[in-house]
């Protein structure tokens, strides 16, 4: 199995990283262009397992390129940034991204974000559906049902969702689903798991403002409620 990825940037450091990962890692390979509608056709033409995507490559505006391909792909996004900033990371995340990396792009980075994308794809494909309440959770094509109707999730918040129902007793701090995602635990991407979650009680929770499916456990983390773990629908 290889991992195959969609990089949109004109950045050559970029690419010359990524020329370094894949020939060191016999399971990434890419797929590189610095046009976004280019970028764009070989998305529709071609399966990829993640895009790498610089939203201000050529002048591209950032929130509105992400949104574009969110319309139409629910791929694992990754903005390129030169040291950006926490607003500037949740703005990417709540506009459809799933991480923001920054540049300079370090070698370690890339190498370890590839091998947790990897170990993901590769465990879900040898995972069977599995039921929580009245939703049911596919892994081979990420999605969720709730009473049999599919609630559009993106791969990321399929993943976030996952980590808490594989262990409904646990409290996962924002570091730790970070780790678990990406494999990285520092507590400045705090905010983007913040995001995200918004984003996910928004499809999944009767009632966004009073949660019943994703609870926060004020001062450590999120739990998934007792009304989303019982195996009995509610």
């Amino acid at each position: 199995m290889q991992l195959h990825f969609l990089v949109i940037d004109d950045n050559v450091s970029v690419l010359e990283t990524f020329r370094y990962v894949a020939q060191e890692n016999r399971f990434v390979s890419y797929v590189h262009t610095a046009n976004f509608n280019e970028g764009m056709k070989l998305l529709k033409n071609e399966k990829f397992d993640i895009l790498i995507l610089n939203p201000k490559a050529q002048g591209l505006s950032g929130d509105g390129f992400i949104r574009r391909i969110r319309a139409e792909s629910d791929i694992p996004l990754m903005t390129l940034s030169e040291k950006p900033s926490l607003e500037e990371q949740a703005f990417y995340v709540d506009a459809g991204a799933d991480a923001c990396m920054s540049t300079p792009l370090s070698i370690l980075e890339l190498r370890t974000r590839a091998k947790a994308i990897y170990r993901r794809v590769y465990l879900n494909s040898r995972t069977e559906p599995k039921e929580f309440g009245c939703f049911c959770m596919n892994p081979h094509d990420f999605t969720v049902t709730k009473n049999g109707k599919v609630i559009p999730l993106t791969k990321t918040e399929f993943s976030i969702l996952q980590v808490l129902v594989n262990d409904p007793t646990r409290v996962f701090t924002k570091s730790e689903i970070f780790r678990l995602i990406w494999d990285y635990g520092d507590i400045k991407n705090g905010n983007i798991i913040n995001v995200h979650i918004r984003r996910m009680r928004l499809k999944l929770e009767e009632d966004p403002s009073d949660p019943k499916i994703i609870m926060t456990r004020w001062g450590f983390g999120y739990q998934i409620g007792s009304i989303a773990s019982r195996q009995e629908a509610s």
